[in-house]
């Protein structure tokens, strides 16, 4: 196995912990990079573990307080994102030394608060479609009443047009410029 690949899986189970809190990470390619320079930076150290000299010493004692550190691959503007105050203290929180505070079962009310929101808005665009879709009726009728008895070139390209800008809302109806005909 590669250190890409690797470095790959390893961030794929780290990224999972940072979803569980809700927090958004960066792009998985730079989480990828700045786990890669930390095992190189390893790697580069113990080229040269026997040397006993003090900054060769500095180094690892340095190296061995930034692994007790969060590994942070937080978005940058994640304190800015993140709209749960919770969830703001944590990562704040998390950042400090020794980093306090831990990640438990998930929060299932806030779990639903957010899918209950995504399904209202889903159901507000459904509405706002469904209203378009009646204005596109509305005038096709309306374009259709207000013309003459006689088919004239202009009834005939008014109802071309409403036949271009109007689909059928229904699978069981099919709906050209208000004239409904059941589909048998």
């Amino acid at each position: 196995m590669t250190v890409r690949e690797a470095s790959k899986l390893t961030i794929n189970v780290i990224m999972e912990f940072w979803k569980k809190a809700s927090i958004p990470t960066r792009a998985e390619q730079h989480c990828i990079q700045k786990l890669e320079s930390v095992f190189y930076e390893w790697k580069g150290l113990q080229k040269h573990k026997s040397r006993s000299g003090e900054a060769h010493k500095k180094q690892e004692h340095e190296f061995v307080s930034h692994l007790e550190d969060l590994f942070d691959i937080a978005h940058q503007d994640a304190l800015t994102i993140i709209s749960n105050p919770e969830d703001r203290a944590f990562l704040l929180r998390q950042r400090e030394k020794g980093h306090p505070g831990s990640i438990g079962v998930r929060d299932k009310v806030t779990e639903r608060k957010a899918r209950e929101a995504g399904e209202r808005k889903q159901a507000e665009a459904r509405r706002r479609q469904k209203s378009v879709d009646e204005m596109n009726i509305s005038a096709c009728l309306t374009t259709l009443e207000s013309s003459s008895g006689e088919d004239s070139d202009h009834d005939q390209e008014q109802i071309a047009m409403c036949d271009d800008e109007y689909k059928p809302v229904a699978k069981s109806w099919d709906c050209i410029c208000g004239i409904f005909q059941k589909s048998w």
